[in-house]
């Protein structure tokens, strides 16, 4: 049997099953490099943006905010789903979720580890970076300007993360480079080997 952390940075004994949480600022490149990391893992994306998009359909003006993550009804479902989804898979999911605001950052973190291991791992840059980023991906006037308006902000958050979480600088570095040091995370974490091996 294997181990992760939890929500606290304990050690967590763990049978395989995992969350992969890819934390980040918007335009960072976090889906980008999920969808890297679950090849290489042969591991499903669970992207809870999704469930955004379906709670607005539902409930349109009363969803209430802008920024799902202010809405206690998309966390809760995404800690659900998220939990639901490591035990029917029986393995690592991949996540990749912006939630930088610290208070829900933990609130999720700890819901989700209360059933399931989670590994959160955090992709900053410096915010030259990431505005040239934002800048050249095709993501349409409203996106861009979403991304834009929350950059200063969310790096800020990133910068007071807790001693102990993983964070990767992705600044100098390709997608599948971030990919590659985030499985080796993943692995080191979880005491697996690569494929193969």
């Amino acid at each position: 049997m294997s181990n992760s952390s939890d929500h606290d940075g304990r050690t967590q004994e763990t049978d395989g099953r995992c969350l992969l949480w890819i934390n980040g600022p918007f335009g960072i490149g976090k889906t980008s490099t999920a969808k890297l990391i679950a090849e290489r893992l042969g591991a499903p994306i669970f992207d809870p943006e999704t469930v955004g998009f379906m709670l607005r359909e539902i409930l349109g003006p009363a969803l209430g905010a802008n920024d799902f993550q202010d809405v206690l009804l998309w966390r809760t479902a995404v800690a659900h789903l998220a939990t639901g989804l490591v035990s029917q898979v029986g393995g690592v999911v991949v996540m990749p979720m912006t939630v930088y605001r610290p208070n829900y950052r933990d609130e999720l973190r700890a819901s989700i580890a209360d059933v399931v291991p989670v590994l959160e791992v955090v992709l900053v840059s410096t915010e030259d970076e990431l505005r040239s980023r934002i800048s050249q991906r095709d993501l349409g006037p409203a996106v861009q300007a979403w991304c834009e308006i929350h950059a200063t902000p969310a790096l800020r958050s990133f910068e007071r993360v807790q001693e102990g979480d993983r964070i990767v600088d992705t600044t100098d570095l390709r997608p599948a480079e971030v990919a590659e040091r985030i499985v080796a995370i993943y692995r080191t974490a979880t005491s697996l080997t690569p494929m193969g091996e």
